[in-house]
């Protein structure tokens, strides 16, 4: 009879220990796909960023964002931007814009100018040209 119980608490005891490794696992799995739904979204944010932007009535492009920075066509120069919670930041030679940013459907960039320095207020369109 002994041997039988202890038989049976062993295996209780090992089934107890195995299951808190499942949860550990499905732990570590839950938080894996949560920061990277979360990159991809990052992600996606900054794609629609990307592209040639004008502003109203401009029949060429102000300026190109991609990866590597924002290029400016008037000053044949790249500059480094982060984007960060929907707030853009572009590093210029003498001072650094922060405006919040907003999209109304996928061609139009609204930009409105944050913080102590002054940022860019402007509404652009994305151009094709």
């Amino acid at each position: 009879m002994r041997k039988i119980s202890f038989c049976v608490f062993s295996c209780l005891l090992l089934l107890g220990c195995n299951n808190s490794k499942n949860k550990k696992s499905t732990f570590l799995v839950d938080s894996t796909t949560k920061k990277t739904r979360k990159k991809i979204e990052i992600e996606s944010n900054n794609k629609i960023l990307y592209g040639r932007w004008c502003g109203i009535g401009d029949t060429t492009s102000s300026f190109q964002i991609n990866s590597d920075g924002i290029f400016y066509y008037d000053a044949i120069k790249l500059y480094k931007y982060t984007l960060s919670n929907k707030i853009l930041k572009i590093k210029y030679d003498d001072w650094t814009s922060i405006s919040s940013i907003k999209f109304k459907g996928n061609d139009t960039l609204i930009m409105t100018g944050l913080g102590r320095e002054e940022g860019i207020n402007d509404t652009l369109y994305r151009c094709y040209n």
